[in-house]
């Protein structure tokens, strides 16, 4: 298992990884609240076939992901789960 997703009981909580491609296991099943917060390393995220929820703010603020696969299984996405904000300066 790759040590950059930290999972408990099916839900990635954190990956702690900087890669720029991600392939999220299919032993997944949720997606975690802020589990991709602000990874701005990452610019593609193909997610397991199993997963059926992604959590509030997963993947907030990931500013370079250009390609995402979504298996259809997925039932639940949470809010703001793929938002980028705008440049506030």
């Amino acid at each position: 298992m790759n040590q950059d997703f930290e999972i408990k009981n099916g839900e990635l909580i954190k990956y702690h990884g900087r890669d720029e491609n991600v392939i999220i296991p299919d032993s997944v099943t949720s997606i975690g609240d802020h589990a991709f917060y602000e990874c701005s390393s990452l610019t593609s995220v193909k997610i397991g076939d199993s997963v059926k929820t992604i959590g509030a703010y997963a993947f907030y603020g990931c500013k370079n992901l250009i390609s995402l696969k979504l298996p259809e299984i997925v039932e639940d996405i949470g809010y703001k789960a793929f938002y980028i904000r705008g440049d506030e300066s």
